[in-house]
């Protein structure tokens, strides 16, 4: 079964993006004893001194690199200071600590695999981040790789993009410029909380610098739907890129063995005209398509 929707733009916004240490995620997780020794040894054999710009401050609760038992507090940074490394600096640390090796290798840890249920899930992420640019100025992935991320390697193996980094490496890429205050037609549906929530979601970002303008749209919807998108005032444009993520197994991940399960498509159907933009979008699936002056 097929559906129709649309949506209009009026005014417009901002946005931005990027890294960090989360907290929710990591309530489980345990700090490795070698941390903590290994912070012990450091103090104890001199290499860091204390002084009015470099004070000890409290402990600070969390995992692995996100915790530490004697934090510093760093005031200054410069050559007034012996006690800061610098890029011609000798690598740190300077020899194995404890039974440590030289450069410890932590071991696997909140390694989780991601299928395309939750890509769908991180796209609409994406795109109410993007529609709520005058309130959000940074958004960030903390992790990048293995730990909850969406890069995963092996040890002396190769590395695969997990079904997440599709559409975060989509909105990096495009979501430059204004965020297009869009309004949206389509029918909706009901969730737990929600009474009517839209099958489509979506946001429009416009490049003044390139005049480019960017959909991002993720239907909901476990039927197919016909989009149609008015873009008046910007004149006749031309397709530039169109994209699709879509899996009929909501479960289908990307494996070592079997990386590229689950990844955009190109979409060679689709039209770009004066009047706008027109697609069909597959059930539940991430979509993006990019138009340019013409």
């Amino acid at each position: 079964m097929t559906r129709g929707v649309g949506f209009y733009l009026v005014g417009s916004l901002v946005l931005v993006s990027l890294a960090g240490c989360g907290r929710g995620f990591f309530q489980s997780a345990e700090r490795e004893p070698w941390r903590a020794e290994a912070e012990v040894a450091c103090l104890k054999s001199g290499a860091v001194k204390e002084n009015p710009d470099l004070v000890r401050i409290s402990p600070i609760s969390g995992p692995g690199v996100c915790g530490a038992q004697f934090p510093l507090k760093v005031a200054a940074l410069g050559e007034s200071s012996g006690t800061f490394g610098f890029a011609d600096d000798d690598l740190r640390p300077p020899a194995s600590i404890g039974n440590q090796p030289r450069w410890p290798v932590a071991p696997p840890i909140l390694e989780e695999i991601y299928n395309m249920e939750d890509a769908l899930a991180f796209g609409g992420c994406c795109i109410s981040l993007l529609n709520h640019a005058d309130r959000v100025t940074a958004a960030c992935l903390a992790q990048l790789v293995n730990v909850i991320a969406p890069i995963m390697t092996e040890t002396g193996g190769p590395a695969w993009r997990q079904t997440i980094f599709h559409p975060f490496a989509q909105a990096s890429r495009f979501a430059h410029g204004q965020v297009l205050r869009a309004n949206v037609e389509s029918d909706s549906f009901s969730a737990t909380g929600q009474h009517s929530l839209s099958n489509l979601l979506a946001t429009v970002i416009y490049d003044e610098t390139s005049g480019r303008i960017a959909v991002f749209a993720l239907n909901r919807s476990t039927d197919a739907t016909n989009l149609t998108v008015d873009l008046p005032g910007f004149g006749k444009r031309r397709l530039l890129f169109a994209s699709e993520l879509h899996h009929q197994n909501l479960k289908a991940e990307n494996t070592l063995a079997a990386p590229h399960t689950v990844e955009p498509r190109t979409r060679e159907d689709v039209t770009a005209s004066a009047d706008g933009i027109h697609a069909r979008l597959e059930p539940l699936s991430w979509n993006v398509f990019v138009t340019e002056p013409a």
